[in-house]
């Protein structure tokens, strides 16, 4: 019996010491994905910009791609560019890349056909398939950072020393 509330009180020792990282964790977490849709509503504004030319779709692909880089590197940032995540979170991320690009296509394609039965819809295909691209490249990257293999205390550490002087 009293080996039970021993042991009862360990882990709620254990617990209590657990949680601040853990609130740590979803405030980043809910950090990141709040950016994620800052940078996703600024990619669908990039595509509803009616300017139109010969070099337009390059200098809009250009600035996508740029955006899209640095929306990477913020989303690194938040995690603190965290390592250990290994060779197949590596590849699932190169691949969700990849996919999130043809989603974005498929999108648009899907939008487009929509727009020859519904007027102006069409207008919206690029700006919807760049939110749509940029939302889940945001989403791939932090999966990435967010699935190490081993916690980094020195991380949840500082992490942990960053809230408190908010605070």
């Amino acid at each position: 019996m009293t080996e039970s509330k021993e042991e009862g009180q360990k882990e709620f020792r254990a617990a209590r010491a657990i949680a601040p990282g853990v609130r740590v964790i979803i405030k980043i977490g809910q950090r990141v994905s709040n950016s994620i849709l800052d940078y996703a509503l600024g990619a669908a504004i990039l595509g509803l910009i009616p300017v139109y030319g010969r070099w337009i779709p390059a200098i809009r692909v250009t600035l996508l791609v740029l955006l899209n880089l640095k929306m990477i590197v913020n989303v690194g940032r938040f995690w603190g560019y965290h390592r250990g995540q290994g060779n197949l979170a590596i590849i699932g991320c190169v691949l969700a890349i990849a996919g999130s690009l043809i989603l974005a296509l498929i999108t648009w394609l899907a939008i487009f056909m929509l727009g020859l039965l519904i007027p102006l819809l069409d207008s919206l295909a690029r700006a919807i398939a760049y939110g749509v691209f940029t939302w889940n490249v945001g989403h791939a990257v932090s999966r990435y950072y967010y699935s190490p293999r081993t916690l980094n205390l020195e991380a949840l550490r500082k992490a942990l020393q960053f809230e408190r002087k908010r605070k």
